[in-house]
C-alpha cells in the first residue's frame, strides 16, 4: 500500500479535487491500519462521493476504529436511504463485518448475491471480507458466484 499511497499523493498534488484519488487514499490507509487517516480522507471525498457503498465503507472504518456509535449511525442512515432508493446489501454487510457481527454480515452478503450486486465480484479479493473468508457460509457464497 505504501507505493500506492505515494502515487495517490502525487495525483492529489496535481489535482487536489480528485474525489477518486481521495477515496483510494482512504482505502489504502484503511488497509494499512490507519483508520483515523482513512476516515479523514473518506470525509474529504464525501463532497462528491455519496451513496450506499460509500456509507458502508465509512461505517466499516468507524466500526474497526472502535467508534460503534458512529458505525451504528451509518447503519441507520443506510436504512433511511433504503426507504427512498435501492441500497446495496454489501454496504450493510461491510458495517456488520466491522462491528464483528459476522452472521448478520453473511445474511446481507447472501442478499447481495440474490440481488446480483456487482460488489459480489470483489468478495474474493477485497480485504473488507478477510474476517469471514474461512467461514463455510462465505465459501458457499463464493461457490454460488463461481469464484471458488
Amino acid at each position: 500500500y505504501d507505493d500506492a499511497i505515494v502515487q495517490i499523493k502525487n495525483t492529489l498534488e496535481m489535482d487536489p479535487t480528485s474525489t477518486i484519488a481521495r477515496h483510494l487514499l482512504g482505502c489504502c490507509l484503511l488497509w494499512k491500519g490507519d483508520t483515523a487517516g482513512a476516515i479523514a480522507e473518506f470525509q474529504r471525498s464525501k463532497i462528491v462521493v455519496t451513496g450506499a457503498w460509500y456509507q458502508g465503507l465509512v461505517g466499516y472504518a468507524y466500526a474497526i476504529s472502535g467508534d460503534r456509535p458512529k458505525a451504528e449511525q451509518m447503519l441507520r442512515e443506510l436504512e433511511e436511504m433504503a426507504k427512498r432508493q435501492y441500497v446495496n446489501s454489501s454496504a450493510f454487510a461491510a458495517i456488520y463485518l466491522g462491528l464483528g457481527e459476522k452472521e448478520k454480515a453473511l445474511d446481507w452478503l447472501d442478499k447481495a448475491y440474490g440481488n446480483q450486486e456487482s460488489a459480489c465480484w470483489l468478495l474474493k479479493v477485497d480485504p473488507i471480507y478477510d474476517s469471514v473468508r474461512k467461514e463455510p457460509r462465505f465459501q458457499a457464497i463464493l461457490k454460488k458466484i463461481g469464484l471458488e
